[in-house]
């Protein structure tokens, strides 16, 4: 073991030397693997069913949650499995792996919450969750980076989602006719915010953009009605980021806030008048 500096007790070196090696083993440390999690009603339907796409390479377990053998999944062909549930419980299921590209569980009425996309290999979200009207909250996790087509759409029971700072696009409509959604988190890796990504979300009261946003498309929070919610909203990027089309039609916000000394802002942004307070 390396002799202490000079002058220094003994205990001063081990110290040090304990303290280089934890320096050393954290920067060569490895997140571990992060599960896809979700859990499921069985009171609302006792049966699972998941779609995969047969064309894709699978390697993943599922472990139903409820004491049963896992499914495995492996190589192709794999286009989808159904899962009994005996008992009316709520039930997490897990899904372990490192090459998981699609899992479909769209219009599963039973599936009540999303706790993780984890890192399985999940290549494409399009339609995942899409007309999961039981859903009530969702947390993408640090993971993924990009929330596809439709992906949580018509998920009327959505009160909450968090979007992960892994996330760098959210696709066209992959919140959109969340009519239940009143909180959204949208993560600070986030540039592009897609055609109607938030459209129709009539209960949505505020929305923060953050810093990192350049892009937001056509409708992406327009409301059907004058009645909605949607009556705070903020932009945080000190350059005003391209604007699609009647991104913000009726609203109930009138203004819109954005950083002192911004750019590319205006008087007006998309219909709001802008308000240089932050």
């Amino acid at each position: 073991a390396p002799l202490p500096c000079s002058g220094f007790p003994a205990t001063f070196g081990i110290l040090f030397n304990m303290k280089l090696s934890s320096i050393i083993a954290a920067r060569h440390r490895i997140d571990p693997p992060q599960d896809l999690l979700f859990t499921v009603d069985s009171s609302i339907n006792g049966q699972v069913f998941v779609e995969f796409d047969s064309a894709l390479n699978y390697s993943g377990v599922i472990d139903w949650g409820d004491g049963s053998s896992n499914t495995v999944l492996s190589g192709t062909g794999n286009s989808g499995t159904n899962h009994t549930y005996s008992t009316n419980n709520t039930f997490q299921v897990k899904v372990s792996g490192t090459q998981v590209p699609r899992f479909l569980l769209d219009y599963q009425l039973n599936v009540v919450s999303v706790e993780n996309l984890g890192n399985v290999g999940i290549q494409n979200t399009s339609i995942m969750f899409d007309g999961c009207s039981n859903l009530t909250s969702a947390n993408i996790g640090d993971y993924i980076t990009s929330i596809d087509f439709r992906a949580f759409f018509n998920c009327l029971g959505l009160t909450s989602a968090t979007i992960g700072n892994s996330v760098t696009s959210t696709g066209e409509s992959s919140f959109s006719s969340c009519t239940s959604l009143t909180s959204v988190s949208i993560g600070s890796s986030v540039t592009s915010i897609g055609l109607q990504t938030f459209a129709f979300c009539s209960s949505l009261t505020s929305i923060i953009i953050p810093s990192s946003v350049t892009s937001i498309g056509v409708n992406a929070f327009s409301m059907l009605t004058n009645s909605s919610s949607l009556g705070s909203i903020s932009c945080l990027a000190m350059a005003a980021p391209a604007l699609g089309s009647s991104a913000f039609n009726n609203v109930l916000a009138t203004t819109i806030e954005v950083p002192i000394g911004a750019t590319g802002y205006g008087t007006t942004y998309g219909g709001l008048t802008v308000n240089y307070v932050l």
